[in-house]
């Protein structure tokens, strides 16, 4: 599999840390480690003044085949929590077991996670035989390209919970209690700004629920299955030039499969990713003379400026033009 970044060169090219600088906390801050951005997020609302929270994908980089050196490793270890997603990044899972932190979160389990073909099925658009065929290539697209080695496999979890708000705040306890078991004397502080997460979580849900209420359209065309999550929440379908793994080529036929589907459900645009697979979705949308737009899987950010608040609120206002919501 290609990857974006190569791990052995991370440690220069990227600092080990949410804001730049060195990874060390100050005497009054708890030193955080988290592996990719929406568990940032989250360790940042939540931890306030009192942590200085590194993330070990780099801003910009790709989670899903995240691959450490030793010095990633060896934060990992020295790191007052850390907090990850078992069965997401086997890196960070192998690195978690060798070192054992002493306080380490897995946020898998709160956010209750589904199999990745329960989102598949979801993606049909329009018949029983058409989701077979769409299942049957992409399955067989996804082996020969991938097999298992990363986890990709059909029948694994759908580790995209961030994007429905809803599962995000279920995670919320669980990163209150790791921060406050290592930090005691800031517990009510973590808690405080737990409890103010949970709401902004809640109003960005009822946004989505009432900007999605009432749409023309019930399909999204993705560059990477990512969405199943929120489309199951807010009630639309999401069909990928890919699957669920963003570097995963759209075959032949799953490209034509999505030219019948965007004609015959009168779709108007195709959503890529940013820096990613932006080229096949450009050249499809041109192609059917419709547009191509960016939808943000927040998996990582590259500019310091955005935020998982600010970004899902501008892929709700991409999503309510591209279902032509009242």
């Amino acid at each position: 599999m290609k990857k974006r970044y190569i791990a052995a060169l991370a440690a220069f090219a990227f600092p080990l840390t949410a804001c730049g600088g060195s990874n060390a906390a100050t005497a009054d801050e708890l030193n955080v480690l988290t592996s990719f951005y929406p568990l940032q997020y989250l360790a940042q609302e939540i931890g306030g003044n009192h942590v200085k929270v590194s993330n070990l994908t780099p801003a910009g980089g790709e989670p899903h085949d995240l691959e450490l050196n030793t010095k990633d490793v060896a934060a990992i270890g020295d790191s007052a929590v850390v907090i990850y997603q078992k069965g997401f990044q086997k890196a960070v899972d192998d690195a978690v077991k060798q070192t054992s932190p002493k306080h380490a979160v897995d946020v898998s389990g709160a956010v209750k996670l589904v199999p990745m073909k329960d989102h598949e099925v979801q993606d049909a658009d329009v018949s029983d035989e058409d989701a077979k065929t769409k299942k049957d290539a992409s399955e067989a697209d996804h082996e020969d390209a991938h097999g298992d080695e990363h986890g990709h496999d059909h029948d694994g979890l759908d580790p995209h919970f961030w994007l429905d708000p809803a599962r995000m705040k279920e995670a919320v306890p669980l990163v209150v209690k790791g921060l406050s078991d290592a930090a005691p004397n800031h517990k009510a502080d973590f808690e405080k700004n737990g409890q103010e997460l949970v709401k902004k979580l809640e109003n960005l849900d009822s946004s989505y629920q009432n900007g999605l209420k009432q749409c023309k359209l019930d399909t999204i065309i993705v560059s990477h299955e990512a969405y199943g999550y929120m489309a199951a929440k807010y009630g639309f379908k999401q069909i990928g030039l890919a699957g669920f793994d963003p570097e995963q080529e759209a075959s032949p036929a799953q490209l034509k499969k999505i030219e019948q589907v965007a004609k015959s459900k009168g779709i108007t645009t195709i959503f890529s990713e940013d820096k990613i697979n932006t080229k096949t979705a450009q050249t499809m949308a041109k192609d059917l003379g419709i547009k191509s737009e960016v939808l943000n899987p927040l998996e990582s950010l590259s500019d310091a400026k955005m935020t998982y608040d600010s970004e899902m609120k501008a892929n709700l206002q991409k999503l309510k033009a591209a279902l032509q919501c009242q």
